[in-house]
């Protein structure tokens, strides 16, 4: 049983619960509409976001592309979308475009459709304004790797295999089994709607009633000083915690466990380490709130926790209108100190959705390139550590370590050349009559002499060039750098 995974959803019940969590008519009214608003299944939905960044100089070590970049960001880029959304037939078909704020001229950025388990992510545009901003040696590069691509489309294989490699953290396998798939809204907001059964003399205040539209406003050194406080509740009202969770836990399927990362069959392994842990704090209650009341001590104190608080400001409206038009707005300030320069980041934006008929989404079929395609494009750079046999890659995924051995064969350093042409993606055959390996690439053979060890393959550094590698030697590090020479 993963207890850690079980504790990543009660983090999540605690943190979704901080702000809105409570029993006043505002706060359910509030936690009712968005319950309203998810169990939509077919909405079209219309927006906008402003994302800006003032303050910050540009540095003088930027680039071209790097300086328009921050003169865009210190004017504000306008994004607008329009979209439609299918959440039992896990159809979406969304357009973002970019705004002049100058001219209000709009420009296509991107279009993401989804249907049947994949994902279509129009690029084309995007790559002309990547070439646009960029050096020429970019856009080349840029060229030489998508040529005349429209869309690039990832299926549900290639979703899992791509965070297959992602270290495990608190949240990260909340969402994989629910690639492209609502059910993971629908078992939060059970969730989040569940949250006032534990809170029923609890209220942070914030939620603000005007009709039926609901608003709250925050800023970072109230939300320290509201974390407190519900802390404080958790701690002394534990029981009702244990009750509302237990029973969130009954009611969930098989499936709705395992898009929480929770495994089915545990569920009463689940239930009594819950009863445990709340036993456990329940015995030792005031131990707890003195911890959590020097932990808001200290937050309270000069530090850098404190400081960023200052400076953070968050609000949010929903409502719904007459004509069912359901309408939210947001808006997000940091003032931040970033090397000695004063700094204002800020995000807002609106939106209207709507529930909509259902519709049908037609998905291109030319011009595609998948997203496997695009990985093996990539480029992929290995450096191998000679004396350690200890070497790092780094590819579209990021960057992991692993080991290899390295033979020095007269003051000569060779490597297996079937381990790491698989890691780059080659395919290697043998070819028996002439007891030599080669590369199989496009149909034509190339052939990599070495020697043989122990039934393996190993050849001289240099020669991965043939390959049209790039392979470069750090002295310093005594380090082979082995790389692909796409973008």
């Amino acid at each position: 049983m993963s207890k850690r995974k079980l504790l990543a959803v009660f983090l999540l019940l605690l943190l979704t619960a901080t702000l809105t969590a409570g029993c006043s008519q505002a706060e359910l009214g509030f936690l009712g509409l968005q319950k309203e608003l998810s169990e939509l299944n077919t909405t079209e939905t219309s927006g906008d976001f402003v994302f800006s960044l003032k303050g910050l100089p540009v540095p003088a070590t930027a680039d071209a592309a790097e300086t328009l970049l921050y003169n865009m960001l210190q004017k504000g880029v306008t994004i607008k979308y329009t979209g439609k959304t299918d959440l039992e037939k896990n159809i979406v078909d969304c357009t973002f475009f970019l705004v002049d704020n100058s001219t209000k001229t709009e420009q296509i950025l991107t279009r993401i459709i989804c249907k049947d388990n994949i994902i279509y992510l129009k690029i084309d545009e995007l790559l002309k304004l990547a070439q646009g901003m960029g050096e020429p040696e970019t856009s080349n590069k840029l060229q030489e790797v998508f040529g005349d691509t429209v869309y690039l489309l990832i299926n549900q294989e290639e979703y899992r295999q791509s965070i297959a490699d992602v270290p495990e953290q608190p949240f990260s396998k909340l969402n994989q089994n629910a690639f492209m798939n609502n059910q993971l809204n629908n078992v939060l907001q059970k969730l989040i709607v569940k949250i006032p059964e534990a809170y029923q003399n609890y209220s942070p205040g914030l939620v603000v009633q005007n009709g039926n539209t609901y608003s709250w406003e925050v800023t970072g050194t109230q939300a320290l000083q509201l974390l407190g406080g519900f802390l404080e509740y958790t701690i002394n009202n534990i029981t009702d915690l244990e009750k509302c969770i237990d029973s969130f836990l009954d009611a969930l399927n098989d499936e709705e466990m395992t898009i929480l990362g929770l495994e089915p069959q545990e569920k009463t392994s689940y239930k009594t380490f819950l009863n445990e842990a709340i036993t456990e704090i329940a015995g030792n209650k005031g131990e707890y709130l003195q911890v959590i009341r020097a932990l808001q001590t200290g937050l309270q104190q000069k530090g850098e926790i404190p400081k960023a608080a200052d400076g953070l400001k968050i609000s949010y409206t929903l409502g719904k209108n007459e004509q069912e038009v359901y309408a939210n707005t947001f808006a997000f300030t940091m003032n931040l100190e970033e090397k000695g320069a004063q700094a204002s980041l800020q995000m807002q934006g609106q939106s209207q959705t709507k529930k909509t008929a259902p519709f049908t989404v037609t998905t291109p079929t030319a011009n595609l390139m998948t997203y496997t395609e695009y990985l093996q494009k990539v480029r992929r750079t290995m450096e191998i550590q000679v004396d350690t046999n200890a070497y790092t890659l780094t590819d579209a995924k990021g960057s992991s370590q692993n080991s290899l051995e390295v033979k020095n064969i007269e003051n000569q350093t060779y490597l297996p050349m079937r381990q790491i042409a698989e890691i780059f993606g080659e395919e290697v055959s043998w070819d028996a009559e002439n007891s030599q390996a080669y590369v199989l690439r496009n149909g034509d053979k190339i052939d990599l002499t070495g020697v043989i060890i122990d039934g393996r393959t190993y050849i001289k550094t240099r020669d991965f060039a043939k390959l049209d590698y790039k392979v470069s030697w750090n002295d310093g590090t005594r380090t082979v750098i082995i790389s692909t020479t796409t973008l």
